[in-house]
């Protein structure tokens, strides 16, 4: 039987090695490139919740609009719709009515403010709205 030379057995062991070594960086450039794209996916998420947020507080100010124009003495309230909420405060004063907005969907949150008067034919309109920040 022949024997096989130590220069054939060291080109196998560098032959392997070099394969181990090939599949622990596409593991490495593999999991790496996982981890981002779960990133992106929760930082797009939480972006389309802000804005679902956003929507819901300025609906908030559109409801508070409605509930005044019938109530005027209307106080405020809260709503549950699906997986949002918005609660609504109104302060009235000798010209109208200051009204705050929070909404909440899912994990993100905005807060809404405007001012409502009544126009020259008896309507509340917006005079003043800006965003809220805590």
């Amino acid at each position: 039987m022949p024997k096989m030379g130590t220069k054939s057995l060291n080109r196998q062991g560098y032959a392997s090695l070099l394969i181990l070594l090939v599949i622990t960086f596409l593991l490495g450039v593999g999991s790496i490139s996982y981890h981002k794209a779960q990133a992106q996916e929760k930082m797009a998420n939480y972006e389309a919740h802000k804005i679902q947020a956003i929507y819901l507080a300025d609906s908030g100010l559109e409801w508070a609009k409605a509930n005044l124009t019938a109530d005027p003495g209307w106080g405020g309230g809260s709503r549950d719709l699906g997986q949002g909420k918005i609660e609504v405060t109104v302060y009235r004063d000798t010209s109208g009515y200051q009204v705050i907005s929070k909404s909440k969907f899912k994990d993100a949150g905005q807060s809404r403010s405007g001012y409502l008067i009544l126009n020259d034919i008896g309507q509340l309109v917006i005079s003043h709205y800006e965003e809220l920040y805590k």
